[in-house]
């Protein structure tokens, strides 16, 4: 049996599990974190801090719940190690192999809990820094979650230059996680994501240091058309599977979608019989594709 075969069979024998929306953070008062050094890879000097307390984030749907933090933490960290091995690699078989997409085959699965969690996970190792990218513009889950909802992001710094990346970066409350807001809406927003100006947005922010990783928010594979373009800038690929839900065809249509030569992890998400009855927490995961994972 493959090793797709395996990621399949497990996600259709566990039971279905409620997606949820999430809500806007509340504000806080916030001690105001250091201005990184304009040398630091995704340096901002816009104001905004979005505050990123554990409480703060259960409340927005984002954050662990307090008896399961330790156990999903490890899960956490069982995920991000192969995509940050193969983010180090000094050879070039692994085109923009620091830009990393989290997507799934169809909305509800998990991803934009998963983005953010692993994006969190890999600020905490001592020699990496992260940007989360909200790049699902058409459902902004992120940038609503942390109240950025006006907040001038990804499309507009892709519809006009005076929009620099430093002027749209939003520093969080932990020094090595930066975030990038899905930007102010539009109705050119989707092609906006399929345009040159992206393409050289992603080769900028691959470019800007060794240990630089870039977490994308995608939206979902079968759903929009923008999350496959989005697909071919980056070197690796999250797809997030909701365990006993996303049908087999739609995941096996939303494999055949990715490029064979990326890294591509599947994740197995919600499975509840493994952690109790709550939403978002996370089973386990397969690989397959470039042999960058093994």
């Amino acid at each position: 049996m493959s090793i797709v075969e395996r990621a399949l069979a497990k996600a259709a024998g566990i039971g279905r599990s409620k997606a949820a929306e999430l809500p806007a953070v509340s504000p806080r008062p916030v001690a105001e974190p250091a201005l990184p050094a304009s040398s630091d890879p995704f340096w901002s000097d816009n104001s905004t801090v979005v505050d990123i307390h554990p409480e703060i984030l259960r409340k927005a749907g984002l954050g662990l719940a307090p008896d399961m933090e330790r156990l999903i933490a490890e899960e956490l960290r069982v995920i991000k190690r192969p995509i940050l091995l193969n983010a180090e690699r000094d050879d070039q078989s692994l085109p923009n192999r620091n830009l990393v997409m989290i997507g799934s085959a169809l909305p509800g699965a998990g991803k934009t809990f998963l983005s953010f969690n692993t994006a969190l996970s890999m600020a905490t190792e001592l020699d990496w820094t992260v940007l989360l990218v909200d790049a699902d513009v058409s459902r902004p889950t992120l940038t609503r979650g942390f109240g950025l909802g006006d907040a001038r992001g990804l499309v507009d710094m892709l519809e006009s230059e005076s929009d620099s990346l430093s002027q749209c970066v939003v520093r969080t409350t932990h020094p090595k996680l930066f975030f990038l807001p899905a930007g102010v809406p539009r109705t050119q927003a989707k092609e906006l994501l399929g345009s040159q100006r992206m393409r050289a947005l992603t080769a900028d922010l691959s470019a800007r240091g060794q240990r630089s990783i870039v977490v994308f928010d995608s939206p979902p594979l079968l759903r929009t058309s923008e999350a496959r373009v989005l697909a071919s800038y980056v070197g690796q690929i999250m797809l997030v599977v909701e365990a006993g839900v996303t049908p087999r065809q739609s995941l096996l249509e939303a494999i055949e979608l990715l490029d064979p030569q990326k890294a591509v992890t599947l994740v197995l998400n919600k499975n509840r019989q493994v952690f109790g009855s709550g939403d978002y927490h996370y089973a386990g995961y397969e690989t397959y594709g470039s042999d960058a994972n093994s």
